[in-house]
C-alpha cells in the first residue's frame, strides 16, 4: 500500500526541505501540507515527538488563544490517554496500521527504523 492508496492517511505530505543562508547562518525549513481542514475547529493542539525531555509548552505559548502544547502537557492533561467511541477507535487503529505498513516498507528500503506513537495511549470505551 502507498500513500495514494490510503486517502485517510495521517502521515504528513512533505513538499520540500529547504536551506538558505542569511547573515552567515544556514536557515533550514520544511514545507508540508496541513492534515486538518481549515474549517475544523480545534479544541487542543499538540506538537508530539514521543519524548519528555524539555517537552512542555512555555508560559508565553500557553497564553495564546490556541496554544501548541507538547508531550508533557498531553501526559498531564490526558493521564489515561484518549478514550474514543469504538467505531472511531477502530477507524483510527486501521489508519495507523495502514500508515505503519507504508512507513515500514519505505524505511526498510533505506535501512532506517522509525517508531511512532511510543508515548500515546489510545483506547476505546
Amino acid at each position: 500500500m502507498n500513500l495514494t492508496q490510503n486517502p485517510f492517511t495521517l502521515l504528513p505530505k512533505f513538499f520540500g526541505l529547504y536551506c538558505y543562508q542569511s547573515a552567515n547562518k544556514n536557515i533550514r525549513f520544511v514545507i508540508m501540507n496541513n492534515l486538518i481542514p481549515t474549517n475544523v475547529k480545534l479544541h487542543e493542539k499538540y506538537d508530539l515527538k514521543g519524548s519528555i525531555y524539555k517537552r512542555k509548552a512555555s508560559e508565553e505559548e500557553r497564553k495564546r488563544e490556541l496554544p501548541t502544547l507538547k508531550d508533557n502537557d498531553f501526559k498531564s492533561l490526558h493521564q489515561y490517554g484518549l478514550i474514543l467511541e469504538p467505531f472511531f477507535y477502530d477507524q483510527l487503529m486501521q489508519t495507523i496500521d495502514d500508515d505503519v505498513r507504508v512507513n515500514f516498507h519505505f524505511f526498510s528500503q533505506i535501512n532506517f527504523c522509525c517508531f511512532f506513537f511510543s508515548s500515546l495511549r489510545i483506547g476505546s470505551w
